[in-house]
């Protein structure tokens, strides 16, 4: 959860990360400030990465979690905590899958992802067929995952396959059944879909 407390003679914003009954700190403990919010904003897996990074480029895990969790919008987190059951997310139906069987072993990669195990592969997308671009492709496997109760998370590398993504998902399900998130989103609309995507109140 994210707190605030007295560094260096000001306050600063910081995340309780553990709390122990004893402390092994050589100075003197003041006390926590105050707890911003009850919202867990950071996973256990998070911090871990968050440490990797800071580790391997000589940077500090604050800095890291100050990219990787976006700012707070206390609006958004009063909507979110007062909504009824913000960790159900909607299982949608299975999709057509069939376009993997143009594929050396896509139908085994699809029995993987509907028998929940942590299917891996790489394709070459085959660029011709009309109706079987890479991201219906990986719309429909997204929404496969998402339909055997499981969380789906796809990354994209700019706006423009972002958006044919985000167009090949609402062929499949409503567009209030996944998120979207980007650096360029404005604070709103950035902060209301990283809670929803990590509270998993939505599946994709």
């Amino acid at each position: 959860v994210r707190v605030r407390v007295k560094f260096g003679g000001r306050e600063v914003t910081g995340w309780l990360r553990e709390r122990v009954e004893h402390s092994d700190a050589p100075a003197r403990l003041v006390a926590l400030h105050k707890v911003i919010s009850p919202l867990h904003v950071v996973t256990p897996e998070v911090f871990e990465l968050a440490d990797a990074l800071a580790e391997r480029y000589a940077g500090l895990v604050p800095d890291v979690l100050r990219l990787a969790v976006p700012p707070r919008v206390a609006s958004v987190e009063k909507a979110f905590i007062e909504s009824e059951d913000p960790a159900e997310a909607p299982i949608p139906d299975c999709p057509d899958l069939t376009g993997f069987t143009d594929y050396a072993q896509g139908a085994e990669f699809c029995e993987d992802l509907l028998a929940g195990h942590q299917a891996r592969a790489v394709m070459a997308v085959l660029p011709s067929h009309p109706e079987r671009s890479w991201e219906q492709l990986l719309a429909s496997a997204l929404v496969a995952t998402a339909s055997t109760g499981r969380g789906a998370l796809a990354v994209v590398p700019d706006h423009k396959s972002l958006d044919r993504l985000a167009a090949a998902l609402e062929e499949l399900v409503d567009q209030s059944a996944f998120v979207r998130l980007t650096a360029n989103d404005k604070p709103t609309p950035r902060y209301r879909s990283y809670l929803k995507a990590q509270s998993g109140q939505e599946r994709i």
